[in-house]
């Protein structure tokens, strides 16, 4: 699978800030035959912040030739990282999104591979998506008793640019929609 590029975009601006922004995803996920012992010391040689990375070039041979030949590297042992993912799965299950989504930023910012990092993101994703649109909502329904419809008009399109076919955000811009419309043939 050569040529697999870590970083996508719809062009060369959106490629630089993703290379500046977002965690790449483990080269055990470009390339299967990657070991999850080398793509860990790979992933962590590749940690957006310089404190999550190796100290030097030294130490990123030791793990790497270490990691080729099987053996166990404690700094990057998955056991050590458990209670952490323990942690932000408790503080996601008690609602503390914020928490959860700190403990695994910074996970994974240091490099860590973890088979329950990636559907634990997702969830915690989902559950701020879901609060963004529940708030976008209760913004567009206040602006409405407000009589503030072209504020509460952008909130209810701010949902749909979100989800575009989320029904109550549907229902909510077409009832704004109506509302000033007779309020300009009122005018």
């Amino acid at each position: 699978m050569g040529g697999a590029r870590p970083f996508q975009g719809r062009n060369s601006e959106a490629i630089f800030d993703a290379i500046l922004h977002q965690i790449p995803p483990p080269i055990c996920e470009l390339n299967p035959a990657i070991s999850q012992s080398v793509s860990r010391v790979i992933h962590r040689s590749l940690a957006k912040q310089p404190r999550h990375r190796y100290a030097s070039a030294l130490e990123f041979a030791d793990h790497l030739q270490r990691a080729l030949r099987g053996e166990l590297i404690a700094a990057l042992d998955p056991s050590r990282i458990q209670p952490r993912i323990q942690r932000a799965i408790r503080a996601f299950e008690q609602g503390n999104y914020q928490m959860a989504t700190d403990i695994l930023s910074d996970l994974e910012a240091a490099g860590h591979i973890d088979p329950a990092l990636k559907p634990l993101r997702s969830q915690i994703d989902q559950a701020l998506q879901r609060n963004n649109m529940r708030d976008l909502l209760n913004r567009a329904q206040m602006g409405i008793e407000e009589e503030e419809y072209i504020l509460a008009l952008q909130k209810a399109e701010a949902a749909l640019k979100i989800e575009p076919t989320h029904e109550e955000a549907i229902r909510l811009r077409d009832l704004i929609q109506t509302k000033i419309a007779e309020r300009d043939q009122n005018i």
